[in-house]
């Protein structure tokens, strides 16, 4: 089973057959946890300067009452994933 996280959520990516366990001494039953989120928190840290530029751009998003910071956004979640990506592929291996 590899999980992907998407939309809030971990989804199940691949499956073999049901009936033949994946990790050896995993059941069908056994709960898998997804470890992106916990990952990107821990990244969260190394990208403050990318989450400065995006909280700057919302409060003077909020101070006009209109524009957007999706770009900024965009930017901040680039580098998150860019910190955690080498440590999800050694989950992956």
């Amino acid at each position: 089973v590899v999980l992907v996280h998407a939309g809030g959520l971990c989804r199940r990516l691949v499956t073999v057959d049901a009936a033949v366990p994946i990790v050896a001494g995993m059941d069908e039953d056994d709960e898998v946890k997804c470890v992106l989120p916990a990952m990107r928190k821990d990244c969260e840290p190394k990208c403050s300067t990318a989450y400065a530029h995006y909280k700057a751009c919302v409060d003077r998003i909020t101070a006009k009452g209109h524009g957007d910071c999706e770009p900024y956004y965009f930017d901040w979640l680039k580098c998150i994933d860019k910190c955690a990506m080498p440590h999800i592929m050694e989950k992956l291996k």
